[in-house]
């Protein structure tokens, strides 16, 4: 018994600690009762058999057929075969604790291999501390009861003890105190926000950060600005025809103000294409940056002076390059190309540092609402008399944006700006009688510059997107070849095939576009990890007394956020677009509109749980009655066939086992009649008679008689009565008044 139960002990904390850190951390799901009774169930038919016979074994797995079987029964014929798909996690389960019993039996022989799971465990809770990843209590309790099972184990293992030396059984003996200790800390009630264990993330953080460095040191390919073809940004703009994805961290994001739910970050923008790749030529160290900021500022001023507030807003954002050497600033489209405590250049409108490194800078820029009615009004009068700026309006658009005074700006500037502009990004690329026939049919109905560009990122974003579009055919050479090739042939690629489309057909309405590289990505309340893999590539247009703003051709990659404008409620900051509940919504719009469902009548939970179990715990009882007759039956059979010799044996045998139950079997070197005497003082009823018939018959050769057999049956019989008697042993009565 003390092996059994030391076993099943073992072996169910192991295989609870899996199983419940497989559901919660694995899988993400809640646990639930089923997941403690399907492990102990699991548990019970791989240990039992171990230490039960071939009768007890033969019990259990007719009672498990039977009680598999009754719940498959249960289910309705038209579930069944989701039910037996939805139930092979139980295979798992019963698969895993096979797993930890074949575990348990080879640390019998060497007990310092119970520090695996253990170690294992410890490993599993750091992991979800470092990551983030939320793990239920039940888990982590767990995980500490294996490691107090090992010191335990451990602790006896190493104590040199005199009398009864079992491990074992100290362990099990122990069991009660460790289980109460167990349930203590479960009832504990614990904080509701956790732990925030900085100094534990601030070193983890430090070791990622130096693994990620030396891991580069070994790579030359990642976290530097060269040629390949993976999704990553890229100091070049080329066409690759299939493309992959490492992900790796680059840089981290926060945020002092609100940014929205998505947001653009430049590195690198492009202005020529030779109809195979991008090149920068511009190398201008005109302020583009503030010029552009002090334009659309000034724009929302002339047009809806009293509710700026509506149209744009500051923001600050912090960036912490952790993988990326590169020249290149990441930042939003409008920013004051200002850094604090870094020396920096303007190179044709990017901002870049004076050699490739690593680096954390703060930058100030400015949010635009694309979400806001009135914003796309303002859009579209571009290019209209009231986009024309004048000192006035230039001095309070500086007055709205943190770090203008650092700058010289004129009015004058401004137009050599403008003028740039037009000459760097503005050059009409030479296109097909196709493509012109269809560009016309396309825009067609469209009077303003920005609706042209809308129609432009429509007809784009309706393509298909691949990151195996193939690789561009060799007679592929100029815009106009790309041009057909994408619009008017293929249809289909990848985010730096849609931004080249967006520009060249921009360019050839006349309106000034660029090639954009960076990153693309959803922000999260505090801090944002930007991976490789969301490097991105898009448009920039150019609107005249507007500035420039981004647009977004390629299939399914939107990422345009705004904000609820002021309506006296003081809520004027809720993100307008926000993908994670707009999905929320259209599948609750969608689950009212199916139709009308048939009503379910509600059960009392008991009431369900009984009809779930009715058929397994009926099956089990039916076959426990027929094993039952038939066992005896069976053995009634072998009884009769046996000779009289092997009867006397046999019933001298069962006479043992109920002594066994007394607590009372022979010692080693105990002849049968020193142990009678033993017995006695326990037994005072047992007939000594049927011991020296026993020895008479094993050493003397004696015949068995009827009568011999008739006096073995009669003890078996009283010592049961005995047994049954102790073990249902009275209180002794409560003393009268009288006494």
């Amino acid at each position: 018994m003390i092996g059994l139960i030391y076993d099943f002990t073992e072996v169910l904390v192991l295989a609870l600690t899996a199983v419940l850190s497989a559901v919660s951390v694995g899988n993400g799901q809640e646990i639930l009762p089923v997941h403690y009774l399907v492990t102990l169930f699991c548990t019970a038919v791989t240990v039992f058999p171990i230490h039960l016979k071939a009768r007890g074994r033969t019990i259990l797995a007719g009672v498990t057929a039977a009680l598999v079987v009754g719940n498959v029964l249960s289910v309705s014929p038209g579930e069944r075969m989701d039910f037996l798909r939805n139930s092979v996690w139980v295979l798992w389960v019963l698969f895993g604790c096979i797993l930890c019993v074949l575990f348990e039996r080879l640390v019998k022989n060497n007990r310092k291999l119970r520090i695996i799971p253990a170690a294992s465990g410890v490993i599993v809770l750091v992991f979800c501390l470092i990551r983030g990843i939320r793990i239920e209590k039940m888990p982590v309790l767990m995980i500490l009861l294996l490691i107090i099972l090992m010191i335990v184990e451990l602790l006896q293992e190493g104590w040199q003890k005199e009398g009864d030396t079992d491990t074992q059984a100290h362990v099990v003996y122990l069991l009660p105190f460790i289980l109460l200790l167990f349930l203590m800390i479960f009832g504990m009630n614990g904080s509701e926000e956790p732990y925030n264990w900085k100094f534990v993330k601030d070193l983890a953080r430090n070791a990622q950060y130096r693994f990620e460095m030396i891991m580069e040191s070994l790579d030359l390919k990642k976290g530097w600005d060269e040629r390949e073809a993976e999704v990553g940004f890229s100091e070049e703009a080329e066409f690759f025809g299939n493309i992959s994805s490492s992900p790796y961290t680059i840089f981290q994001i926060t945020t002092g103000t609100p940014v929205g739910t998505g947001i653009y970050l430049a590195g690198k923008s492009f202005d020529t294409f030779d109809g195979r790749k991008w090149i920068k030529q511009d190398d201008s160290d005109m302020d583009y940056r503030m010029y552009d900021v002090l334009e659309t500022t000034g724009a929302v001023l002339s047009y809806d002076p009293e509710h700026v507030q509506d149209y744009i807003r500051n923001g600050l954002m912090n960036v912490d390059i952790k993988s990326l050497k590169t020249v290149h600033v990441f930042a939003p489209t409008k920013y004051v190309p200002v850094l604090r405590y870094h020396e920096v250049n303007q190179v044709g409108g990017d901002l870049c540092f004076p050699k490739k490194q690593r680096n954390q800078y703060s930058i100030d820029f400015i949010r635009l609402n694309r979400e806001y009615e009135k914003f796309e009004d303002l859009l579209k009068t571009a290019g209209s008399n009231n986009s024309e700026m004048n000192e006035e309006i230039l001095s309070k658009a500086a007055e709205q944006i943190p770090g203008s005074n650092s700058f010289e700006y004129t009015v004058e500037g401004l137009q050599e700006y403008r003028k740039r502009i037009y000459e760097v990004y503005g050059q009409k690329p030479a296109i097909s009688k196709e493509m012109n026939a269809f560009l016309e049919e396309a825009l067609a109905g469209t009077e303003s510059s920005y609706e042209k560009l809308q129609r432009i990122e429509s007809i784009l974003s309706k393509m298909e997107y691949t990151k195996q579009p193939g690789e561009l055919p060799s007679e592929v050479n100029s815009a106009s070849d790309f041009l057909d090739y994408l619009v008017l042939k293929t249809q289909r690629g990848y985010c730096t095939h849609f931004a080249t489309a967006f520009v060249l057909l921009a360019r050839t309405e006349g309106i000034p576009a660029r090639y954009v590289q960076g990153y693309s990505f959803p922000v999260s309340s505090g801090m944002t990890t930007v991976m490789s893999d969301q490097a991105h590539a898009w448009p920039e247009a150019y609107l005249k007394g507007i500035g420039w703003i981004v647009f977004e051709p390629t299939p399914g990659s939107r990422t345009i956020s705004g904000w609820n404008v002021s309506d006296g409620t003081g809520d004027d900051e809720k993100e307008v677009y926000n993908p994670y509940e707009h999905y929320a919504d259209k599948k609750e719009n969608s689950s009212e509109t199916e139709g009308p469902k048939e009503s379910v009548e509600t059960k009392n939970p008991v009431k369900k749980i009984s009809e779930k179990l009715y058929i397994p715990f009926m099956l089990a009882v039916l076959f426990l009655l027929f094993f039952i007759p038939v066992d005896l039956l069976i053995r009634s059979i072998q009884y009769r066939k046996l000779s009289k010799r092997d009867k006397a044996v046999h019933l001298f045998g069962r006479c043992l086992k109920v002594l066994k139950r007394f607590g009372l079997q022979p010692e080693n070197g105990e002849t049968l009649s020193e142990f009678a005497v033993r017995a006695e003082g326990t037994v005072p009823e047992l007939d000594h008679s049927i011991i020296g018939i026993y020895e008479d018959i094993i050493y003397g050769d004696r015949p068995v008689s009827d009568t011999d057999l008739k006096q073995f049956e009669a003890e078996y019989r009283n010592l049961l009565k005995l047994w049954f008697r102790s073990w249902k042993k009275k209180v002794p009565p409560e003393p009268s008044d009288s006494e």
